[in-house]
């Protein structure tokens, strides 16, 4: 049985897609193999099928890390002077509540009026990023807090739970808020000279989308609710 390589449209008689889910495909007599974009994974479709496929986005909900911060953070991991892994981009500082994973584009107005019932703390959060820790499992350099505000504790478990239905990547594992500095690190942890103590001061949180190695804001919302602000 030979095969044919061949690119088509996204549309055809026989065949119904949504934009910017496939690559390109192998025909065969009575299969069509698919490739889903940038995941390697090959779809079988018999002939007379319809085969309809959703994008999907890579989200999760985070406090953003001020432009000022992610500069004095970044200078401070420069002067540690590691030549292992792989550093974060500064752009991408920030402090996650709350990983999606994979989840249908079309989920994303949902997810958006979800984030938007969850109980806010009332209150712009500080949190001092004042311990360097190495986590072995995830082979990732990382700042944390000492002492974890209660607050953002229960904005994440809020989150969490808000968030039940959504999210097929989502894992139920104990919350570590924490700033990544350096993946793939399978060292100790570095000595400072001067020992970390950055305060990340958030009035809003965020839902992230992540798409080949960058983060964009799809929506935020205040900590503190606007009637109550003053």
């Amino acid at each position: 049985m030979t095969s044919t390589r061949s690119t088509v449209p996204f549309s055809t008689r026989q065949y119904s897609f949504r934009e910017n889910c496939l690559d390109h495909c192998i025909y065969e007599p009575l299969v069509l193999r698919w490739r889903a974009e940038d995941s390697g994974w090959w779809i079988c479709v018999k002939r007379g099928m319809t085969l309809s496929i959703e994008p999907q986005s890579r989200l999760f909900f985070a406090l953003g890390c001020p432009a000022e911060l992610r500069k004095t953070i970044s200078r401070w991991r420069s002067s540690l002077s590691l030549r292992i892994g792989r550093p974060v981009p500064a752009a991408n500082f920030l402090l996650t509540l709350l990983f999606l994973g994979a989840v249908n584009k079309a989920q994303i107005a949902e997810i958006c009026a979800a984030a938007s019932t969850v109980r806010v703390p009332g209150k712009r959060l500080t949190v001092v990023l004042d311990q360097l820790e190495v986590w072995r499992k995830s082979k990732v350099l990382v700042l944390t807090p000492q002492d974890a505000l209660p607050e953002l504790m229960l904005l994440s478990y809020a989150l969490e739970q808000a968030m039940l239905s959504f999210g097929q990547d989502q894992e139920r594992k104990e919350y570590r808020p924490h700033l990544s500095l350096i993946r793939d690190f399978q060292s100790s942890v570095p000595e400072a000279d001067n020992q970390p103590e950055f305060a990340l001061r958030a009035d809003h949180f965020a839902l992230y989308e992540s798409h080949k190695g960058q983060y964009r804001v799809i929506a935020d919302w205040p900590l503190v609710q606007p009637d109550k602000a003053g």
